[in-house]
């Protein structure tokens, strides 16, 4: 008789937890580090009506939208879920700030001119990764043969009933 996969919530939580733990730190330290001084020089550089950097700002303030919609919606609910919620209210309302202020005639002069093989690239190499990430818990839960408890573990909030 084969032995039957563990899969208990015992046995992938741990897995789960420290792959959601080190996603977070991840982009924690990613916020800090790039994004938050990012979205300092934007908003001092933006004030001379650069193309150019009203683009950077709107992607800096992008990357806090989506940071912070992911903390709210997709993180167990803790202490800082209202600090989730009123950042990426925020970022938001910034983001829309940011754009009306863009101005659509001088940026449509300049598409020309904006790099396109570098970015294409990036956005490649980003979307591989993204991939490979997301799929190393689903694929080690399969491959043990408890594929459901991945999601199952998420949504119960990484605790025991």
């Amino acid at each position: 008789m084969a032995a039957r996969p563990n899969c208990s919530a015992e046995a992938c939580t741990s897995t789960t937890l420290f792959f959601a733990g080190a996603g977070n730190r991840g982009t924690d330290a990613v916020t800090v580090l790039v994004a938050v001084p990012l979205l300092v020089v934007c908003l001092v550089r933006t004030r001379r009506a650069s193309v150019r950097w009203n683009l950077l700002l709107s992607g800096a303030v992008a990357w806090f939208l989506y940071v912070y919609l992911t903390m709210a919606v997709g993180s167990a609910f803790n202490q800082l879920f209202l600090v989730y919620v009123a950042l990426f209210s925020i970022a938001l309302w910034m983001l829309g700030l940011v754009i009306t202020n863009l101005n659509v005639v001088r940026l449509a002069g300049q598409v020309h001119s904006l790099p396109r093989t570098g970015l294409a690239v990036l956005m490649l190499v980003s979307g591989v990764a993204t991939a490979m990430i997301w799929l190393v818990p689903i694929l080690g839960a399969a491959c043990r043969g408890c594929a459901g408890t991945v999601g199952q573990l998420h949504h119960r909030g990484h605790h025991r009933d």
